[in-house]
C-alpha cells in the first residue's frame, strides 16, 4: 500500500479513464494547519466519501505540504513536497509504503517506526483516507511578556522585564502532529486551536531561556536585537511539549518593545546616578551642596526653632559636612581648569593682531592680507616700567601699547 510517483499530466488524455479519483489539498493559508484532502474529480467505482482515497487514485501534492495517508487514526504513508518531490501520485494499495520525505532527514527515525507498524499488521483492508498539512511558517503568533525576572549584566542587579512581540512557529514533524495533536483526518486544524496554549507554554519557558541569555552578557535594553539566539533558548525549553510531542519548533521571536517595572526602573535610575556622581566631582560636588543647602532650609522652618533644626542638622551632618561639600567643588573646579588649560595648549590658541587691522588671529599667517605672525619682542609698560612680552603687563595689566 505505497505512492506511485506519477509524470507531469498523466491525469489528462487515455490514462483519465485509469483513475478512479484525483484529490488535492485546496486553499490552505497561514491560518490552516491541517485539513481533509478535497475530492476535484471523480471516476465511475469509488463510492466513499470526500477524503476516501481508492486504489489507483491519485492527489497532487504541493510544495511545503505533507500528504497523509491514515489509516484506522495512525499514519500509513506520506509526500512531504519539495523541490525534488511535489507533483503528483497515484495510491496503489499492492505497494509497499514509500514514506516520501523530501528534505526532512531527521523524520527517519519516525518512518521506521511508521513502517515497523506495517510490517507487523500486514497488509491492511480498512479505509485509508486522506488529509493535508501545512508546513509554512506560521507567523503573526502575539505573545505579551509580563514581570519577567532578567538579571542585567550592566548593573549587576535583577529586574523585571515586560514587553511584546510576535513568534513564529513551523510543524517539522508532521506524524507526530497528526497523532498527538489531530488524529481525526476529516477534521479541519486551525491554528487558534492551538496558540492559545502555545502562548501560555512560551511564557513559563521565557524565565529560564532568558537566564542563558543574560548569563551572555546581555543587557535588558538589548534583548530586542537578538530574536534568533532568544528563539533557540525557547525551543530548548519547549522542546518536550512542542517538538517531541507535537512536531512543532519555534522559528523565530521578534520582542517589538521591551522595558521594566516601574520597581526596577528606579532602581536602575538611582544606579545611573551614582555612576554619574562617581565619575565626575562637579556632579557629586553640585550633589551634595544642594542637598545641604535643601537640609538647612528644612532646618530654618524647624517648628521647634532654627536653632534646634540647625543644631540637629549639624549632628547629623557632621562638622566636616559644608567642608567635604566645598572640596568636591574645589577638585571640580581644579579639574575643568586643568582640562582648559590643556586644551587651549594643545589647540595653540595664542591670539596677535594683524597690521591690517584684523585682530584676534590664531595661526601663524593673517586670514585677510597673509602677512605673517610679526616676532614677539619685549616692550616696556608705559604705566609701571616693568619689562614684558604679551600682549598685557605682567605686572599691572596695562594693554601694550
Amino acid at each position: 500500500m505505497g505512492l506511485i510517483r506519477m509524470a507531469a499530466g498523466a491525469v489528462s488524455g487515455t490514462l483519465r479513464d485509469q483513475t478512479l479519483e484525483v484529490f488535492e489539498c485546496g486553499q490552505m493559508g497561514d491560518g490552516v494547519l491541517m485539513q481533509p484532502a478535497v475530492r476535484v474529480m471523480r471516476g465511475g467505482k469509488n463510492k466513499g466519501t470526500e477524503n476516501v482515497i481508492s486504489s489507483g487514485s491519485t492527489f497532487n501534492v504541493a510544495r511545503n505540504q505533507c500528504a497523509i495517508l491514515v489509516e484506522n487514526g495512525r499514519v500509513h504513508d506520506l509526500v512531504i513536497g519539495d523541490e525534488n518531490t511535489e507533483g503528483q501520485y497515484r495510491y496503489d494499495s499492492t505497494v509497499e509504503p514509500s514514506l516520501l520525505v523530501g528534505g526532512f532527514m531527521e523524520l527517519k527515525p519516525v518512518m521506521h517506526q511508521v513502517w515497523e507498524r506495517f510490517t507487523a499488521g500486514g497488509q491492511s483492508k480498512n479505509i485509508m483516507r486522506l488529509c493535508y498539512i501545512n508546513l509554512q511558517e506560521i507567523r503573526d503568533n502575539k505573545i505579551g511578556l509580563g514581570n519577567v525576572p532578567f538579571r542585567d549584566s550592566e548593573f549587576q542587579i535583577t529586574v523585571k522585564v515586560q514587553g511584546f512581540g510576535r513568534y513564529s512557529f513551523q510543524i517539522k514533524n508532521p506524524v507526530a502532529f497528526f497523532e498527538n495533536v489531530c488524529n481525526d483526518p476529516s477534521r479541519k486544524v486551525e491554528r487558534e486551536e492551538l496558540t492559545a496554549q502555545m502562548k501560555s507554554e512560551v511564557l513559563a519557558s521565557m524565565q529560564p531561556a532568558l537566564g542563558r541569555i543574560a548569563a551572555k552578557g546581555i543587557s535588558y535594553d538589548m534583548l530586542i536585537n537578538y530574536p534568533v539566539q532568544i528563539a533557540e533558548e525557547l525551543n530548548k525549553e519547549l522542546d518536550a511539549k512542542w517538538e517531541q510531542l507535537r512536531g512543532i519548533v519555534m522559528v523565530n521571536l521578534a520582542l517589538e518593545s521591551v522595558t521594566v517595572d516601574d520597581a526596577s526602573a528606579e532602581k536602575i535610575s538611582k544606579l545611573q546616578e551614582a555612576r554619574a556622581m562617581g565619575t565626575n566631582t562637579a556632579i557629586a560636588g553640585g550633589r551634595l551642596v544642594n542637598a545641604q543647602a535643601n537640609a538647612m532650609e528644612s532646618a530654618a522652618s524647624n517648628s521647634a526653632g532654627a536653632m534646634t533644626g540647625f543644631m540637629g542638622f549639624g549632628m547629623a551632618g557632621g562638622n566636616d559636612a559644608g567642608a567635604n561639600a566645598m572640596e568636591l567643588m574645589r577638585q571640580a573646579n581644579q579639574q575643568q581648569t586643568s582640562q582648559s588649560q590643556k586644551q587651549e595648549k594643545e589647540d595653540g590658541k595664542i591670539s596677535w593682531d594683524c597690521v591690517c587691522g584684523k585682530t584676534g588671529n590664531i595661526g601663524k599667517f593673517c586670514p585677510e592680507c597673509g602677512a605673517p605672525k610679526p616676532e614677539i619682542k619685549n616692550w616696556f609698560c608705559t604705566e609701571c616700567g616693568a619689562k614684558n612680552s604679551g600682549r598685557f603687563c605682567s605686572e599691572c595689566g596695562a594693554r601694550r601699547p
